[in-house]
């Protein structure tokens, strides 16, 4: 399914949120590849602050690495 004209069209029945995030960690198994997405903030009355999840994705490994593929060609392109 490389080509996009072999894939069914996107569509989004029910409104999803789109989520800022100002780091990722990337969890790797052998069957699943987990991002998890955060926004760092302060902690009001310390000396440190937080980093509070706010998205987790998870995808087969060979989704994972096409969404590799697909960043480094677009970043690389200027796409961004």
């Amino acid at each position: 399914m490389d080509n996009p004209a072999d894939k069914p069209p996107l569509t989004e029945p029910i409104m999803v949120q789109c989520l800022f995030c100002t780091g990722v960690e990337v969890q790797h198994t052998e069957f699943f590849t987990r991002l998890i997405g955060w926004v760092e903030l302060p902690a009001p009355g310390y000396d440190f602050g937080e980093r509070r999840v706010m998205a987790r994705l998870v995808m087969p490994p060979n989704v994972a690495r096409a969404l590799s593929r697909d960043l480094r060609r677009s970043i690389a392109k200027g796409e961004h």
